[in-house]
């Protein structure tokens, strides 16, 4: 081999170099966001109409009671609960609420001039249940019972960071007969203070009935913080059959998306 031949060589060998280290290093992840090089985080799924398995949010348990304010007007106390039959998480979940009397003729809530009440349960996560209460003034004084209609849901996957549930323990109650306070723990998985959150307390019977519960009003607090903190709700018109030791709280929070 001449002396030329060999620079030849020499010169084709590094180009192949300086090739196989261009593509080697030309790895960019499609995924990647073009300017920082870093991985694009994909977005959230949106909620879907219906749920994974064809489960459902139902009514689990309805209860009311006829009660009367400190000046002897009559009032109405409620409570709904429903339960989530899915796998799935179920957010804004919308009710149709009707107080019907003896006649099955629709009761006017006076506070609102409807007949018809529409709430939303803002959170159900998989087999478990959640409440709308209210106690609120009537247009009449009878109220034999509830019609409760449910009216859609939407559905996130189980595990969705954006609907995680708050847990409710150590409920006490004292109170004088004319006026109570419920008192609770409560435990927040979000890392942030939750600042749009409904607090119901569910009465209930000595045999276990639901008979009534708190008005959203009633709750002193309307935001509770991240990890562990309390929660206080005070009722002064409570059904005349309520036993406090059976009060159940739950804590109904906005789903951001």
């Amino acid at each position: 081999m001449t002396r030329r031949t060999l620079r030849r060589s020499h010169r084709l060998l590094l180009a192949g170099v300086v090739t196989a280290v261009a593509v080697a290093g030309c790895t960019s992840n499609p995924e990647d966001d073009p300017d920082t090089g870093q991985p694009v985080e994909s977005a959230p799924p949106a909620p879907a109409d219906e749920s994974g398995d064809g489960g459902v949010v139902e009514v689990a348990e309805t209860g009311h009671s006829l009660t009367e304010d400190s000046a002897g007007d009559v009032m109405v106390t409620y409570a709904v609960i429903v339960e989530n039959t899915s796998a799935d998480v179920a957010i804004g979940t919308n009710l149709d609420i009707r107080l019907l009397d003896s006649a099955g003729e629709p009761v006017t809530d006076e506070v609102t001039g409807n007949d018809r009440i529409a709430s939303t349960v803002n959170l159900v996560m998989p087999g478990e249940r959640q409440a709308v209460t209210n106690t609120t003034y009537i247009d009449g004084d009878d109220v034999a019972s509830l019609e409760v209609t449910v009216d859609g849901s939407r559905w996130l996957p189980a595990g969705d960071a954006r609907a995680q549930a708050v847990e409710v323990s150590e409920v006490t109650v004292a109170g004088d007969g004319d006026t109570w306070e419920i008192d609770f723990r409560v435990d927040s998985p979000y890392a942030e203070e939750l600042t749009s959150v409904a607090t119901y307390a569910v009465y209930r019977d000595a045999g276990g009935a639901v008979v009534g519960g708190s008005a959203p009003n009633d709750s002193r607090l309307f935001a509770y913080p991240s990890g562990t903190g309390e929660g206080q709700i005070e009722v002064s018109s409570a059904s005349p059959d309520w036993e406090p030791g059976n009060t159940e709280v739950y804590i109904d929070p906005s789903v951001t998306l």
